[in-house]
């Protein structure tokens, strides 16, 4: 695997974990969160185990939802983390 790909991996994953800390913290299940922010279920699932990048557009969905930014969302990755 290419260190590129293992960073992308990375940033799913901590996103996903990110993502999943602020819908636990919401106390939305992810068929509440899917209806609130018109985003699929099973895509939502696929970006929270990190099995998937969250498109743009679902970040901002999220961000509306949780009334958040975008820079709460997405975590900056050092680079040991990143290795």
């Amino acid at each position: 695997m290419r260190h590129v790909d293992a960073k992308k991996i990375q940033l799913y994953a901590a996103v996903g974990m990110r993502l999943r800390a602020m819908r636990d913290a919401e106390g939305y299940t992810l068929v509440e969160l899917s209806e609130l922010c018109g985003v699929a279920k099973t895509q939502l699932s696929k970006i929270e185990e990190g099995a998937t990048a969250c498109p743009l557009h679902v970040l901002v969905a999220l961000a509306e939802v949780y009334d958040a930014t975008l820079d709460d969302m997405v975590p900056v990755l050092t680079d040991a983390e990143a290795a």
